[in-house]
């Protein structure tokens, strides 16, 4: 389905403005008016807000083939998160018209952006949980889990996480310290359940993963 979801946006894209960002670089800040809908071909970008005390929560990474802000599709004209780009990013960006001209002539794909809404939603709602009940170890390693779900490719050593992640961006997303993400990935790196090269995470042992996160196997 991806290969078709992709073909699709290739087409619906075709002929939009090329943008290239560095690593680091704001594509989008809360409050900007928003001027397009933007389809990653290449690179990762996140999604997050600023609290008044500075400190950063990311709601979401996206990654090639994704589309966003996907909430201005249906009218918000002000953007309502960061995003910046994680890595080197190359994206196209079409306007509004076209975005809707396309969606009235192919409801099959305005559903599957409606899917993907909702499939982010819910995966925010399981980092909810996580972040409200489990410990600090359990949250750790649970994001590990929904990172390696999203993001992992099977390889002979384990499953390798394809976006590069800092502590401090694996501490964003969990609204906690970097330090506290420091030590409890020290844990499960002695335990051998992963391995980190370059921000780079192989998870070696992913049923010790589930477990540490007290996930049923």
């Amino acid at each position: 389905m991806e290969d078709k979801d992709s073909k699709n946006s290739d087409f619906l894209f075709n002929n939009s403005k090329r943008i290239l960002y560095k690593k680091g670089q704001l594509i989008l800040r809360v409050e900007d008016a928003i001027s397009g809908v933007y389809y990653i071909k290449k690179g990762y970008v996140r999604q997050f807000l600023i609290s008044k005390e500075g400190k950063e929560l990311t709601t979401s990474i996206f990654k090639p083939l994704d589309i966003f802000p996907l909430f201005w599709i249906v009218g918000e004209d002000i953007s309502r998160y960061n995003f910046e780009a994680l890595t080197s990013v190359e994206v196209l960006r079409a306007s509004r018209g076209k975005i809707l001209e396309y969606l009235r002539n192919d409801p099959d794909f305005f559903l599957k952006l409606i899917s993907r809404l909702i499939n982010r939603l819910d995966a925010f709602n399981e980092r909810i949980k996580y972040m409200v009940f489990n410990s600090a170890g359990e949250k750790v390693a649970s994001m590990l889990v929904l990172l390696a779900d999203r993001f992992g490719k099977k390889k002979k050593g384990g499953i390798f996480i394809q976006v590069p992640l800092t502590h401090k961006d694996i501490a964003s997303l969990l609204g906690i310290t970097r330090e506290t993400v420091s030590m409890e990935m020290k844990k499960l790196e002695e335990k051998g359940i992963y391995v980190c090269r370059k921000h780079y995470i192989l998870i070696k042992k992913n049923n010790l993963l589930k477990k540490a996160a007290q996930l049923a196997l």
